[in-house]
């Protein structure tokens, strides 16, 4: 027997079902929990949300309508808050409430994990504050400490779940993953006499809803359970060879999501794949405003970008000033990159796809309509779907944030600490005086043959390495 697992709009971008009474769903409107429930004879409504938001207005529901409902919340466990990487691992639970003491006990460890910490318990913690006459731990097919064993790289949970004597979901949606996961969780159970039990999670009642539902997910920059991305990756080396911001690590994590090697680089260290004349993706930005942005990051020290464009301004305004500032040396040392983009451009002789950072901030539309027609090849809606989800602007601000500055990032998606600071087109613009902007970017445009005959030179000694 399948059970149904549903999950409303409260879990905010999870679901495009709502907790409406059936006498208020409008024709062409959201579906209702309730109705969906009531439609299939279903006797009981188990709910699992991210949240304890929608517990009162469901249990108001499902009294109204004869319906017993169980409820329970998904959350994050890891084996300890602290540890030596750039984050803490986790994985998903379930928890679930047997009774009004168990919802009680669902409250409290909510509120632990949202306010006292970084959203995520440990084992200890949890066991604490458990009640097996009360609480029920369910497992979930996705997400679980099993699928991340042995499908995430440098994911190694070890519990010991048998105080909790838990309830592994099976889910079979059709993905090329779920045989794999399956033999995984009956291996596991098996060794450990745990119960399974075959679940179906109800995000959005009919087939066709398929396409509203994803829409809504990419509206809220989330993911639905990171599925596409377990599937293979093609096997070819991409390159993304480009001078520093200008959207090349936003191209990077696309194209790293569909390919299964793709290198980066901003310098000469990259010739050897000119060399092999792997196909190359360069990103280009106004020349001011990738400058500025770069003497942002590289130059953290100041408080703000206001006060660095200030600075900038100053020495801008003073020819003598320039000659001894910082950004005369900024300006040296850019012009190097940018030359050097110059250079491939009318030298390589590999495939080579040229994105405008103008075009595609913020327009996924554009990055894969390049890569289909570039690589000769259709991009799955799923795929589309996780890449904007992971790797939008809202997603990667959330990873910079749990880095202290620039000289600290993710190694999985590449963001630094204070990697973004608007990423909107001709920001720059607005905080830079007119009369600067046109004297930096004559700066970065004028005839530079000593740079090119410099990298030129590089290349030569790369390639005889």
């Amino acid at each position: 027997m399948t059970i149904p697992v549903f999950k409303s709009h409260y879990s905010i971008g999870k679901s495009i079902l709502t907790l409406q009474p059936p006498a208020k769903v409008k024709k062409g409107g959201a579906d209702s929990v309730i109705d969906i429930a009531l439609d299939a004879g279903l006797k009981e409504v188990i709910l699992v949300e991210d949240t304890m938001h929608g517990f009162l207005e469901a249990k108001k529901r499902c009294d109204e309508n004869d319906l017993q409902l169980i409820f329970g919340i998904r959350v994050n466990m890891c084996q300890e808050y602290e540890v030596e990487k750039d984050r803490v691992p986790w994985h998903k639970i379930i928890i679930l409430a047997k009774n009004d003491e168990g919802v009680k006990r669902l409250y409290k460890i909510y509120s632990y994990i949202h306010c006292e910490q970084d959203k995520k318990i440990t084992e200890k913690n949890l066991k604490e504050m458990w009640s097996k006459k009360d609480l029920m731990l369910g497992i979930p097919f996705y997400d679980s400490f099993i699928y991340q064993n042995n499908f995430r790289y440098e994911a190694n949970f070890m519990h010991n779940l048998s105080y909790y004597n838990p309830v592994f979901f099976m889910e079979d949606n059709g993905l090329p993953i779920d045989e794999l996961l399956k033999e995984a969780v009956e291996e596991f159970t098996s060794a450990n006499n745990f119960k399974t039990q075959k679940t179906k999670s109800i995000y959005y009642r009919k087939r066709k809803d398929l396409t509203a539902f994803q829409t809504y997910k990419m509206i809220t920059s989330r993911s639905f359970g990171r599925k596409a991305s377990i599937q293979a990756p093609i096997d070819k080396e991409v390159l993304v060879f480009s001078a520093a911001r200008t959207g090349s690590t936003l191209i990077w994590q696309c194209l790293s999501k569909i390919f299964k090697t793709v290198h980066k680089g901003h310098d000469g260290k990259a010739s050897p794949f000119f060399k092999r004349r792997v196909p190359c993706v360069i990103t280009e930005r106004d020349r001011v405003e990738s400058f500025l942005s770069r003497g942002r990051v590289l130059r953290f020290k100041w408080a703000s970008a206001k006060e660095y464009i200030h600075t900038v301004d100053s020495d801008l305004s003073d020819a003598f000033a320039l000659s001894y500032s910082g950004v005369n040396e900024d300006v040296k040392d850019y012009r190097l990159e940018l030359d050097t983009i110059e250079y491939l451009k009318n030298h390589y002789e590999g495939k080579k796809l040229i994105l405008q950072y103008e075009e595609f901030f913020n327009n996924y539309d554009y990055i894969f309509d390049k890569f289909e027609s570039f690589f000769e090849f259709t991009i799955p809606v799923e795929t589309k779907n996780l890449i904007a989800a992971e790797t939008n602007l809202a997603a990667n601000e959330k990873i910079q944030d749990k880095f202290k500055d620039f000289d600290s990032h993710c190694k999985e998606s590449l963001i630094h600490g204070k990697h973004i600071l608007s990423g909107e087109p001709d920001f720059y613009k607005n905080i830079i005086s007119t009369e600067n902007y046109s004297r930096l970017h004559d700066l970065l445009w004028e005839n530079s043959d000593e740079w090119k005959e410099l990298y030129k030179d590089q290349i030569k000694k790369d390639n005889a390495s």
